[in-house]
């Protein structure tokens, strides 16, 4: 609390003693090119070129990897529910089968947390409002719907952002 009083340097501005905790807190709310950033965590602060195309890369694969996890889920469910008519239908017994196994509905569950987890992430690193943050996981989200997408035609009704 004394270098809020003293004052003190924040990305290479000098800022004066009578600044308010509350103005000092301010989110950056324009987009602007640049290689300072911190992303998502204090602890994650880009200061050089380097660092900065290694982050691109790393949130450029998880918005690629996004669109792979939706997938995924959508061909285990597509997959559980053909082994299930195909089972209903060589049941001798009379008896239908009450829906996916617990297993199933588990992993799937594991999976939707993963995958809100994720999305949340990739938006919060969209609002750091940094050009290149916004475009690597845009990119990558693009590619992955381009490569996971295109095969399944049933598959384009369910593959956006709102949808399971």
């Amino acid at each position: 609390m004394d270098s809020v009083m003293e004052g003190h340097k924040e990305n290479g501005h000098h800022i004066p003693a009578q600044t308010k905790m509350a103005d000092m807190m301010m989110m950056q709310m324009t987009f602007y090119v640049g290689v300072d950033v911190t992303v998502l965590f204090e602890g994650w602060k880009v200061k050089t070129t380097t660092q900065l195309i290694f982050t691109l890369l790393f949130w450029f694969l998880l918005g690629f990897l996004y669109q792979g996890l939706k997938f995924f889920r959508k061909w285990l469910q597509k997959k559980c529910s053909c082994t299930e008519y195909t089972s209903l239908l060589s049941n001798k017994s009379g008896t239908s089968p009450t829906g996916p196994s617990l297993a199933l509905h588990c992993v799937q569950t594991v999976l939707q947390v993963v995958q809100t987890v994720l999305s949340y992430f990739l938006m919060l690193v969209v609002m750091t409002y940094n050009v290149w943050l916004c475009l690597a996981v845009v990119v990558g989200d693009a590619l992955g719907y381009f490569i996971f997408c295109r095969h399944d035609a049933s598959f384009e009704d369910h593959c956006d952002h709102c949808s399971v």
